[in-house]
């Protein structure tokens, strides 16, 4: 079943338990006849155990089922019908039916349902009358319902209820069109203030600064703690056994632009929110509450919410919702206060942030400065094209290396124009040129599919790069750059386009980069990227461009990134031109998407270069300060191992932490965990003491150390140097990535690490510590061999100079709970970009959607296939026994399988099913080509244990092929002539022996043993006889 698929839920809790049942029975059925259709009677009884819940099934352990209906699903969902439904009241239900009036927010559509629905059990004679009358009398709108009294006896159901979602929709308009009206004006109606005709009413209160008149009726009077926030009073008073929170606005009428239409995701309905940026919590009212299908548990709180005026709001309890603003966002959760008095859902400042809704500008950015804009306008051309600098490159290569040449990469025929088209583009840029005469050298490429549908070329020397001799230029360090510019006020940052490809290789280099494609041989004219000097040779090329500026004017170089700086606009625009002049003239160019301009300060090296000096960069200890609170023992364990850690770091940590471990000692005790203020503090202060005992970062530092980790629902990273820890990272994993297989999301953390880090991993050698064993040797092979989703991670993580290490877990606790704890953030564009890749290969595989479909299905069915699958996504064990006897067969590829789309792919072949490859050998062979051209066919496509044999027994037993195969030829038997003379014939035998002790020659005069039967070997043993 695709788990994509939204499964029946129900709450024995609540009050009205038929009316749930009812519509959990009606999905049930759905489900039975839909995802399930065909599966046995004693799958779809397990399913609907699993849907009832632990509680379902303690009531269903109380029934007494008869052997007969034993595995019975009709049976079962009977006996729980009536376990719901002991007896039918109709008297009951008519009370109710009478009493159903339409509810606050409820729609037309919503009322007019359960109007029906409650009318099926009051056995009516004539129900559709009884419903129209009920929908007249229960509606709210008083002009609704003379609209449909003036209708008289003529009104029918059906009538009334086009008449009513006319109007709802009439309403609809008119308020679209009211509200775009008076866009433009503000109105502010939260608080409704009593007239004062004292000349003193537009005086503002000298406590709080509001409209208050009189000092006596200012809420601020006397408060302990006032802030001012939006322009509104807010006020918070301390409180011993309670927390209390200020609410801006319950009943106010708001703006448009302040309402915003979010989803419920368990619940799958939408409700209008009113975004307060004054309040503190979000708030449901208990009428919306009651309305929700599923409702949420609830949790009793001692909690207060004060008002804006002063006033306690009656507070029932707090619940947790799933919100959703767009359908490809992920869904978040957040913590509501229910509320009986308020009428209007409230979102809180935090709650909008999270989800997008509002955004705080943190700078105020100046107009450009009109001189920038005129040297930028002037030097348009540096920021178009490809660069080409002066002068051509070399490559040195180790002694005695062994040169490999790769086969070309198969290319699907629905892609191949795509391609042809690209190689032509390379080639007119002068990136790339087809090559006709041998090279010792020829590696493999990869071919990415962007999110945008275009193409990339991407080598894949890693071979090569095992034998390059690396040149090892030396990278500026942060005080080199820190120094120049410490009295500077502004500062630009240049980012060089397709730096690598400016710098042209000469013929003897040009021949190390060879690839194989299907369209022939090609070279790089340009560095390629990938090849672990390029980065030294070109921070030489670079700084000899700009040599004289770096002394006179203190540009900061490091790779493909360009500092200018100035101490006044005026130098500054003067440092500007001189760059982009000797850029113009030695032929480099910039990305003009990716630079900065005129900049008060910008990110460096771990660090903020600032007009005001040098600062921390925030986003090193980002990841610890906002790690969310544990939610459960296994959670404060991670954070416990990770203090522990750090506690030779951090002084007076066992003392921070006591409450922490105090807590986990209990639970290991009693069971209990119960989260307090206490312990709230104490997190506080443990995360403080780490961020504030961070160690900087050493550019010139040789130990450079990367340690990640990845859990079900996060990625943890740590940056490290000298022994000490520089910084944090961590985000959470979306619901796609959550479905990658744990060597995937190792990889995925890697990656992570690598792009969160860049400035101070790049271009250097970096050691990755992991704790997953398989990912250190899959990472060491060929990107070609590897699964699709994993040829994309390792072309993220190329340009690094990366050696993985595995390590155990203990040792890196710091990621592990950095993992466990993310931040809530994830990578968007990244997964887009990951996901595309896979997307690629089905979309050009040689079969229909239809085909696929099927092989997913059967892929869930299948014992072998199904415990194949678990092991990918949970990782493999260490040795080959401690697998499942099915899956053993798998071990010697277990490193190319991957999970796509509910499909098993070997790289980028579909494993298919046992029960479906008897149907593929016959499709393979359809039409009867050889066997060495079937096994070829279906090497290109699908793949599972001993395939070639199967082809060979098809092919051996098929009548077709053995009646038009071809016979071989039978050469007559000619007797030679007897010679006139000797030697004027010379006749020769090569015999093949398998064993080298199986020698016996008789009757010849020369004999000679050889290793190799070719015709130079030939030739030499008849010149020495």
């Amino acid at each position: 079943m695709d788990p994509s698929t939204p499964s029946p839920f129900i709450n024995w809790n609540q009050p009205n338990l038929k009316d749930a049942w009812t519509r959990f029975s009606k999905h049930v059925e759905l489900m039975f006849s839909g995802p399930l259709n065909g599966k046995s009677n004693t799958v779809k009884c397990s399913y609907l155990l699993i849907w009832v819940g632990e509680k379902g099934r303690d009531i269903f352990s109380t029934f007494v089922v008869p052997d007969s209906s034993e595995n019975n699903p009709t049976e079962y969902l009977r006996l729980f019908k009536n376990h719901v439904e002991p007896s039918s009241n109709p008297i009951f239900e008519r009370f109710k039916f009478h009493r159903r009036n339409q509810k606050e927010f409820e729609t037309i559509e919503q009322y007019i349902t359960d109007l029906k629905l409650i009318a099926q059990n009051c056995s009516y004679s004539q129900q559709d009358e009884m419903v129209r009358d009920q929908l007249i009398f229960g509606l709210k709108n008083d002009r609704l319902r003379e609209r449909l009294l003036a209708e008289s006896w003529s009104l029918t159901l059906d009538r009334a209820v086009l008449i009513c979602r006319t109007f709802q929709e009439t309403q609809a308009q008119l308020q679209t069109m009211h509200d775009e009206a008076k866009q433009t004006l503000k109105q502010e109606v939260d608080v409704v203030s009593r007239r004062v005709t004292d000349s003193r009413a537009n005086k503002d209160c000298y406590f709080c600064g509001g409209p208050y008149s009189n000092e006596h009726r200012c809420p601020a009077k006397g408060k302990k703690n006032v802030r001012n926030v939006h322009d509104r009073l807010m006020v918070v008073e301390d409180c011993v056994a309670t927390s209390e929170f200020f609410i801006d606005s319950i009943d106010s009428a708001a703006e448009s632009s302040t309402i915003a239409t979010i989803r419920l995701v368990e619940q799958n309905t939408c409700v209008n929110f009113k975004i307060d940026t004054g309040a503190e919590v979000n708030v449901l009212p208990s009428q919306i509450y009651s309305m929700l299908n599923p409702q949420p548990s609830t949790l009793h709180t001692f909690d207060i919410l004060t008002s804006y005026c002063d006033g306690k709001l009656k507070v029932l309890g707090t619940c947790n919702l799933k919100l959703q603003r767009k359908d490809n966002q992920d869904p978040e959760v957040h913590k509501f206060y229910i509320v009986s008095t308020a009428k209007q859902p409230l979102l809180c400042k935090n709650s909008s942030v999270s989800l997008g809704l509002i955004k705080f500008l943190n700078e105020v950015t100046k107009k450009p400065d009109q001189t920038v804009d005129r040297i930028l306008s002037e030097y348009e051309d540096v920021f178009q094209g490809i660069g080409k600098l002066e002068g051509k490159c070399h490559i040195y290569l180790k002694k005695n290396c062994q040169p490999t040449v790769q086969p070309p990469k198969r290319i699907p025929i629905s892609m191949q124009d795509r391609f042809k088209a690209e190689f032509s583009r390379l080639e007119t840029l002068g990136v790339i040129e087809k090559v006709s005469k041998p090279t010792e050298w020829v590696n493999s490429t990869v071919i990415v599919e962007k999110p945008d549908g275009s193409l990339r070329l991407c080598l894949d020397p890693r071979n090569l790069n095992k034998c390059i001799k690396r040149p090892h230029y030396p990278i500026p360090t942060f005080d080199d750059v820190a120094i120049k510019c410490a009295n500077s006020k502004k500062f630009f940052k240049l980012d060089a386009r397709h730096g690598y490809w400016s710098m042209e290789l000469d013929d003897e280099s040009a021949n190390l980069t060879a690839f194989n494609t299907a369209f022939g041989r090609f070279r790089f004219r340009r560095y390629p990227f990938g090849l672990n000097c390029a980065q030294d040779d070109f921070q030489r090329k670079i700084e000899e461009l700009f040599a004289e500026l770096i002394d006179t004017a203190g540009l900061g170089l490091l790779i493909d990134n360009i500092v200018v700086h100035g101490a006044t606009d005026k130098e500054h625009n003067s440092n500007l031109e001189k760059t982009l002049q000797v850029a113009r003239e030695k032929g480099v160019r910039f990305n003009r998407e990716k630079c900065i301009f005129g900049k008060t300060e910008i990110p460096y090296f771990g660090h903020i270069l600032t007009s005001e000096g040098i600062k921390p960069d925030p986003n090193k200890n980002f990841a610890i300060r906002q790690m969310p609170k544990p939610k459960g023992p296994e959670e404060l364990q991670s954070l416990l191992g990770m203090v522990n850690y750090l506690d030779k770091y951090i002084p007076n940590m066992s003392t921070l932490n006591h409450p922490l471990r105090t807590l986990l000692k209990e639970h290991r005790t009693d069971g209990s965990f119960q989260w307090t203020s206490e312990h709230n503090k104490a997190f506080a202060n443990v995360k403080n003491s780490i961020c504030e005992n961070l160690k900087y970062f050493n550019p010139t530092s040789e130990d450079v150390v990367l340690k990640v980790d990845a859990s079900q629902h996060g990625l943890g990273a740590t940056l490290t140097c000298d022994g000490g820890i520089c910084a944090f990272a961590s985000r959470s994993l979306s619901s796609a990535e959550q479905k990658y297989s744990q060597i995937e999301k190792e990889a995925l953390a890697i990656a992570f690490a690598c792009k969160h880090f860049h400035q101070c991993v790049y271009g250097r050698p970096v050691k990755v510590l992991s704790d997953h064993k398989p990912l250190e040797s899959i990472l060491s092979r060929g990107i070609s061999v590897a699964p699709p989703r994993l040829q994309r991670l390792m072309l993220q993580i190329q340009p690094y100079n990366l050696s993985v290490e595995h390590v155990p877990g203990t040792s890196i606790p710091v990621a592990d709970a950095l993992s466990r704890l993310p931040l809530p953030e994830t990578d968007a564009e990244f997964e887009r970009e990951t996901e595309v890749f896979v997307h690629t290969l089905f979309k050009n595989v040689p079969m229909s959607d239809s085909r696929l479909l099927c092989i997913k299905s059967s892929t869930e069915s299948d014992p072998e296939l199904s415990s194949l699958t678990s092991t990918i996504i949970t990782g493999w064990p260490e040795t080959r026994s401690s697998c499942s006897e099915k899956i053993q067969k798998y071990w010697n590829t277990r490193h190319e399988l991957s999970i796509a789309n509910g499909i098993v792919l070997k790289g980028d072949k579909i494993v298919i099913p046992v029960t479906m490859r008897r149907e593929i050998l016959q499709q393979l062979h359809h039409s009867h080509m050889g066997m060495e051209k079937t096994k070829q066919r279906a090497r290109s496509i699908v793949y599972w244990p001993g395939i070639n044999r199967n082809i060979e027994e098809m092919i051996s037993q098929c009548i077709t092929c053995g009646r038009l195969q071809m016979q071989p030829w039978k050469h007559p038997l000619i007797n030679t002539e007897l010679p006139e003379y000797p030697w004027e014939q010379l006749h020769i035998c090569i015999r093949y022996f398998p064993r080298q002790q199986d020698k016996v020659v008789s009757r010849h005069l020369e004999t000679s043993f050889s290793r190799e039967a070719t015709s130079e070997k030939l030739k030499e043993d008849l010149l020495k006889a």
